[in-house]
């Protein structure tokens, strides 16, 4: 093929970055609990194209069954959400 109908292959994300924290004992009442906090930055390449302003929110509830896996903890209902925003 002539280079002009070769396919290109183009990076989606280019550069992508992920972080996190986790932390045990937060709660002094509750020692083995875990907490954790974590970001994640993506960025679309100009040639992958352009999105608008725009946001999402994504609930995020699960129930937690046996949490632990001995019984000694109730199971527990967990009500979060996903939060993006394009700019």
């Amino acid at each position: 093929l002539s280079s002009s109908r070769r396919r290109r292959t183009i990076a989606k994300a280019p550069l992508q970055w992920n972080a996190g924290v986790v932390y045990q004992g937060l709660v002094p009442q509750r020692a083995k609990d875990i907490t954790m906090f974590g970001l994640a930055y993506g960025n679309f390449s100009d040639d992958y194209g352009h999105a608008g302003p725009a946001y999402q929110v994504q609930p995020n509830v699960p129930y937690v069954i046996q949490p632990g896996g001995t019984g000694a903890i109730p199971n527990a209902l967990v009500l979060g959400a996903q939060i993006g925003v394009t700019f």
